[in-house]
């Protein structure tokens, strides 16, 4: 699958441009999370669903996984944007507990910049 970068000062917004959230995006997004801890440890992902529509249940422990993966790099990560049968089906397998989601990108990219100061204040200490 196909995913759009856009590149911030503190933080990588990638956004698919397909309607399912299956293992092929959960494959493509944990290819440029990787790619972007080897470039920078402690990298900030957005990650934008306004297009998806659907979600497949193959993706919701493959997006748990990445999310995890992120956060053991010193990174951070947050869906935004998401359709409500995104939502619902995140609901459903209740990985919406375990994964940082927001209703807009102005929530996201707050939320990215109030870890990042977070760690450099727990780094201070």
């Amino acid at each position: 699958m196909k995913v759009a970068l856009e590149i911030k000062p503190a933080f990588i917004i990638i956004t698919p441009e397909g309607a399912v959230l299956n293992e092929e995006f959960v494959a493509a997004l944990a290819s440029k999370t990787n790619e972007g801890s080897e470039a920078n440890s402690g990298q900030c992902y957005i990650v934008d669903l306004s297009y998806a529509e659907y979600m497949e249940n193959d993706a919701l422990d493959a997006l748990l996984n990445v999310h995890e993966l992120v956060y053991e790099d010193q990174g951070s990560i947050v869906f935004t944007n998401l359709q409500e049968s995104v939502m619902q089906k995140m609901k459903q397998g209740r990985l919406h507990l375990s994964i940082n989601i927001t209703t807009t990108m102005a929530e996201a990219a707050d939320f990215i910049n109030h870890e990042i100061m977070e760690r450099g204040l727990l780094n201070e200490l």
